[in-house]
């Protein structure tokens, strides 16, 4: 099949026939009479450290780049895993109609987000290109990626407000803060908000609402995970505080009641309060922010606890609040504390120390570090990321006996 005398067609089916035969079959290992002519589906086998030299064969054999075989939809959609890593210029290069039809087939998107960001904010550019106007983006654009939408293609205005649409994507932070003002006046139901949209929350977006609404979209980030900050956390505790019950703990997301004003929580109520934010992230506090302080003094007020001394009981309330309390807590309280600490972020030297002091004590029930094995290091499960290398030594020594 060297001879160019063949007839193309007759090489083009030859080469159709190979890949029909044994899909799996490498289109590297095609000729360069037979390569010119591969099917679309032969570029799919392709691995990412033989696209040099696969560009270079199909410049020498066929006088055309890897970028011109990527002309169509199909050719570009049967890359498969290898689009992850295709040169910038090649992603460029194809043009836009083929980039909006390739955004119709689900495992192309997915194969593409995959790869780096560079290269599917080209893709997104060439879709944009197509039709630029705000609510034809939003059509064109698949879901998972909504996100590379330039944010200037995200100021509506008028009645082009396309809330359908909107409600579908995985938008950024940044993004949802421009139009969920829009949002938060085009609709009541708020709880079938994505997080995606929950967390462009702010109080300059619900300004022109009803109270009762926006009290109603705190409720809706209520168990969703919504990625929320310190400005928007104490904006919602202001309008639950001033327009809903306090007693009504569970309706809330647990990270907006760190903000809630503490001196509006009846004292009957107090445990119940503690218990609920034992679940929060303390870890929203800002470095300047005194509340974690207050809250530590108005939990231990609430609990009756005197002094650094924590029992099993004060920990099963209190839990992710251990991950701001300092080493002398660690050190005094029930060993249960250890177990709580798991769930930590991140913990400070002092707490780090404490840790350490007390599981070298031998008295918890890792026991002695003489006894360690790799199923102790296992069952601290994230805990020992944070200690030093004093606390892994002793698994060294296990490891070498």
């Amino acid at each position: 099949m060297s001879n160019e005398l063949i007839p193309q067609d007759v090489r083009a089916l030859y080469s159709s026939l190979v890949f029909h035969q044994n899909p799996a079959f490498s289109i590297t290992e095609l000729p360069g009479a037979l390569l010119c002519f591969a099917p679309d589906s032969g570029y799919s086998s392709v691995k990412p450290a033989e696209l040099q030299a696969l560009s270079e064969r199909l410049i020498k054999a066929c006088n055309k780049t890897l970028d011109s075989a990527l002309d169509n939809v199909s050719s570009l959609t049967s890359l498969g895993t290898l689009v992850q890593g295709l040169p910038s210029n090649t992603i460029a290069s194809v043009s836009p109609a083929v980039a909006l039809s390739a955004a119709n087939d689900p495992a192309f998107v997915q194969n593409i987000i995959r790869g780096p960001e560079v290269l599917q904010q080209i893709f997104i550019n060439k879709i944009i290109t197509v039709n630029s106007d705000p609510n034809v983006v939003l059509q064109n654009i698949p879901d998972d990626m909504a996100g590379l939408i330039p944010l200037p293609l995200l100021t509506f205005s008028g009645n082009t407000f396309n809330l359908e649409q909107i409600e579908k994507k995985k938008w950024k932070k940044e993004q949802a803060s421009l139009f969920f003002h829009k949002l938060a006046s085009s609709t009541t139901n708020y709880t079938d908000l994505s997080p995606y949209i929950l967390q462009g929350f702010s109080c300059s977006a619900v300004q022109s609402i009803p109270n009762n609404n926006t009290v109603n979209i705190v409720k809706a980030c209520r168990g969703k995970k919504v990625p929320l900050v310190e400005d928007q956390l104490s904006c919602m505790a202001y309008h639950v505080a001033a327009n809903a019950s306090p007693q009504d703990f569970t309706s809330y997301p647990v990270d907006m009641l760190l903000y809630y004003p503490y001196s509006q929580i009846p004292s009957a109520n107090c445990r119940s309060y503690f218990t609920e934010i034992g679940g929060a992230n303390f870890y929203v506090f800002s470095e300047t922010s005194n509340r974690p302080t207050a809250l530590t003094n108005s939990a231990k007020n609430c609990l009756g606890i005197t002094g650094t001394s924590l029992s099993s009981a004060d920990l099963n309330v209190l839990n992710n609040m251990v991950c701001i309390l300092n080493g002398s807590y660690i050190e005094n309280s029930d060993n249960l504390i250890l177990e709580k600490l798991k769930k930590c972020e991140q913990l400070t030297a002092g707490q780090i120390a404490s840790v350490q002091k007390v599981l070298f004590s031998g008295t918890t029930k890792y026991g002695n570090s003489s006894t360690w094995t790799q199923k102790t290091l296992a069952d601290l499960e994230e805990l020992p990321l944070f200690l030093t290398s004093e606390f892994w030594s002793k698994f060294k020594q296990v490891v070498n006996h």
